[in-house]
This record gives C-alpha cells, structure tokens and sequence, in this order.
C-alpha cells in the first residue's frame, strides 16, 4: 500500500473513531511499511529504523 492511501485510513481511524490512543498523525508515510488488512479495519506499520509506529484493529476478531 503506497503512503498516501495509509495516511488517510490512518486519518479517519485517529480523527473520527477516537479509539487511538497517544498517537498522531505524521505528515509523511514514506520511509515506513504499513501493513493494512483488505477490509482496513486493522494495520501495523514499521519505520525502515524498525520502529513500530501505528498499529489498530477495528475488527471484533482478535
């Protein structure tokens, strides 16, 4: 998944959701690799430093 797409999955789930916790939004993406399920209901993302930086789940499965 390119940056920009997970910038604005990441932008809803932080902004409208409410559920993310000591986070915020970074302006760039590109230097990480971002993990996002099909449905986009969870995601882990990972710097090139090896820094875990997001991670969600929305889904009830655990």
């Amino acid at each position: 998944m390119d940056a920009q797409t997970f910038h604005g999955v990441f932008e809803v789930v932080y902004k409208y959701l409410k559920i993310v916790k000591l986070a915020y939004i970074r302006d760039n993406y590109d230097d990480a690799r971002h993990c996002l399920c099909p449905l986009g209901l969870s995601d882990y993302t990972i710097t090139k430093d090896r820094d875990l930086i997001v991670v969600f789940n929305l889904s009830k499965k655990k």
